[in-house]
């Protein structure tokens, strides 16, 4: 009878042992989920993926320059609700596998709340799956319009796709400038960027009536484009569209002028901007070209504001100036912040999604157009303006207010 009585006993401590063991376990676990991925009472962790080297780090460094310095902003501010902004930079270097690795590391070691940048149009493709899965929210670089389109509950753009520049081209050509008999031309890179352009190009075209009359290709590291610019000649050309990169769009610019080929210029996103009249020079004389963002030296309140900020961290820095990506990087750390803002103290992954989705109207003071999102449409504007090259002061100034696409 003892000895059973000892083993009832037993039995009992034990069951209780087992009862506190899985309360304390499952408990752990109960806050472990409860809790926010990459927010604490004290910070956010927010990631970003951009080539910090290769090919395309003039373009990517000044972005993340540009969120870095916004960020640092918002913390001397006292960051949002008492909560400072930590941002953990990854490079990718323009590459898949290495964007698909920073993306694992940021999501499951660091554990961030959003990933910004996230590489290009390739490497967010590429992660749409475990976009979706995991529940990762992401203001990204890539501007083409499948990004958004159909909508996607976690993908925001900064502002036009490129298909909205290349429909404001042909408008500004065809209904402003009144452009007669265009025999347009066009040129760009073999990536997924420049095959956007390429198809938006030959559609829109055609919905006026026009049809294009050369369409050649350039590769990233080109240094000049002779056969580019003689098949351009061949087919008397008057209007090029550049879909390149600033580098590439130099390099065709000098090897017109080497060749002689004087037709008018237009560039697109990343051929709008101040670093291709720097380099290509008297090349450039008659480049203009469509962009989203405010260059560095514009008299816009947000631009000033932006260059004050940026001076007082840099100081004696003026010169170079900072190029468009530089304000483009800035615009995204101040969309997220707006999101950031209006999710409230009760920060959650969904709750800042909705936050994003409920800006309206936001008044940047000239950084870029207006900026209103909803929830079944993650584009805030598809307003562009038109910019000329300044030979002289080596920078492209604006020619026109903001533009949208034809109906």
């Amino acid at each position: 009878m003892e000895k059973k009585d000892a083993f009832c006993r037993y039995r009992f401590v034990g069951a209780v042992f087992l009862f506190l063991f899985s309360s304390l376990f499952l408990g752990s676990l109960f806050v472990y989920a409860g809790g926010v991925r990459g927010v604490t009472d004290d910070t956010i962790d927010i990631g970003v993926i951009l080539a910090q080297t290769g090919p395309v780090a003039d373009t990517t460094v000044p972005i993340t320059e540009g969120i870095r310095n916004y960020f640092q902003y918002i913390n001397e501010q006292g960051g949002i609700y008492n909560r400072k902004v930590k941002l953990i930079v990854e490079d990718d270097r323009y590459t898949i596998p290495l964007a698909m690795a920073a993306f694992k590391k940021l999501i499951f070691r660091d554990e961030v709340l959003t990933i910004l940048g996230m590489g290009g149009s390739g490497q967010t493709k590429a992660f749409y799956h475990s976009i979706e899965k995991n529940r990762v929210p992401g203001i990204i670089i890539s501007l083409a319009e499948d990004m958004i389109k159909p909508c996607k509950r976690y993908l925001f753009i900064p502002c036009a796709t490129y298909e909205d520049e290349i429909k404001v081209i042909f408008k500004y050509l065809i209904e402003d400038l009144r452009v007669i008999n265009p025999r347009i031309g066009f040129i760009n890179l073999d990536i997924e960027y420049g095959k956007i352009g390429r198809a938006a190009a030959v559609k829109t075209a055609e919905s006026y009536g026009i049809k294009m009359v050369a369409m050649e290709i350039i590769n990233l590291a080109a240094t000049e484009a002779t056969t580019q610019v003689l098949a351009m000649k061949k087919a008397k050309v008057n209007h090029v569209i550049l879909q390149t990169s600033n580098v590439t769009a130099a390099a065709f610019l000098r090897s017109a002028k080497m060749l002689d080929f004087n037709s008018n210029f237009i560039g697109t996103y990343y051929v709008c901007d101040d670093d291709v009249v720097r380099i290509a020079g008297d090349a450039a004389r008659n480049l203009i070209g469509v962009h989203s963002f405010a260059s560095w030296h514009e008299d816009a309140e947000g631009v000033a504001q932006m260059r004050g900020i940026t001076l007082r961290y840099k100081p004696g820095t003026e010169k170079p100036m900072r190029n468009k990506f530089y304000t483009q990087g800035w615009a995204i750390a101040l969309i997220c912040a707006e999101g950031l803002k209006k999710a409230g103290r009760d920060l959650t992954i969904e709750g800042f999604v909705d936050g994003i989705e409920n800006i309206r109207n936001l008044d940047t003071a000239g950084i870029t157009a207006p900026i209103t999102y909803s929830s079944t449409k993650h584009k805030p504007s598809d307003a562009c303006k038109m910019y000329k090259a300044d030979i002289a002061n080596k920078r492209v100034v604006p020619i026109s207010g903001w533009l949208t696409p034809k109906e």
